[in-house]
């Protein structure tokens, strides 16, 4: 969805969104596959599995360019609401290790 919106917006930022996207979903994705291999699914089932749940992307991004075009702007509240998203996945992970490594 957030690729969706960034492109109605301006094109510039629709790469800029897919390259950072790409960048946070690429160990995303092979640390699902770790997860899904190490818990017994066979490496096809694995990769299947990853694969429709990136699907998933892509129905939200169609029907964002789809309502887009009715609702154009939509992309004022999509873009704030991803950024939002993206900071508390990314902070709610490094905090709770930031508050229990001991400096001294």
């Amino acid at each position: 969805m957030a690729i969706a919106a960034a492109y109605m917006t301006n094109a510039k930022l629709g790469r800029a969104t897919v390259i950072v996207s790409w960048l946070h979903e690429l160990p995303q994705e092979l640390g699902d596959y770790a997860v899904l291999t190490s818990s017994g699914f066979s490496r096809s089932k694995a990769l299947a599995l990853n694969f429709l749940c990136g699907m998933v992307a892509l129905v939200g991004t169609a029907l964002v360019l789809f309502l887009g075009a009715a609702y154009a702007e939509s992309a004022k509240f999509i873009l704030p609401l991803a950024a939002g998203g993206m900071l508390y996945n990314s902070l709610a992970g490094i905090i709770p290790e930031a508050m229990a490594a001991d400096p001294g």
